[in-house]
């Protein structure tokens, strides 16, 4: 006669503690995105591995971190794209400019929680938008950066430029001169060889 197998029945704790895990990881899943999403995505997290470290199986352990890292991932891309909807619909200021300079630093968890493409394609629109702010703040300015040249002389040109309006202006910071990280639409290419003209209308920055 064959003896039917029990099933086992785990330790009191154990069986308390995977009640309170599912209960968690079912607010990880219907959390809405918000600014504070990612603390509390941290702080449940945390908690999952305190009160859960040592009791349960170590493939329930890392269930809790693949859990908590697909609620990140499915949170932050809508997050990302209120934010950049609103930077966008905000009015060409110094504040918007701001933060658009400090995009990638101040929403650094954020980005690194969506694939590259999608946060190349974010910081594509933040450079548009930068390049708008800028075109509305600082117009004359931004005429003199697309009049400095290209080539070695443009960097030469550029950092006179910067030298002469970086202390007197909030945004000089912002505008990326030939030879820069990310030159602004419409300025001329940096070239990697030849002498450039030196005869661009911009011999007032004494270079």
């Amino acid at each position: 006669m064959n003896e039917i197998a029990r099933p086992v029945l785990l330790p009191w704790p154990a069986r308390a503690i995977r009640a309170w895990r599912q209960v968690e990881l079912g607010k990880l899943a219907s959390l809405p995105p918000s600014d504070d999403a990612f603390a509390i995505i941290q702080s449940l997290s945390d908690q999952l591995t305190a009160k859960t470290k040592g009791t349960l199986w170590p493939g329930e352990q890392a269930q809790n971190e693949e859990r908590v890292a697909a609620a990140r991932r499915s949170l932050a891309q809508p997050s990302l794209e209120k934010k950049i909807d609103e930077l966008e619909a905000d009015p060409l200021a110094h504040a918007t400019l701001a933060s658009l300079t400090q995009w990638s630093q101040a929403h650094a968890a954020l980005l690194a929680a969506v694939e590259p493409a999608v946060r190349a394609d974010f910081q594509r629109r933040v450079d548009a938008r930068i390049d708008a702010v800028i075109e509305g703040l600082m117009p004359e300015e931004l005429t003199t950066v697309r009049q400095l040249g290209d080539g070695l002389g443009a960097v030469e040109n550029g950092t006179a430029w910067y030298a002469l309006h970086a202390r007197a202006c909030p945004d000089a910071a912002a505008l990326r001169v030939p030879g820069g990280d990310r030159p602004l639409s419409g300025t001329p290419a940096r070239r990697s060889s030849g002498r450039p003209r030196r005869d661009d209308g911009v011999g007032s920055l004494g270079v």
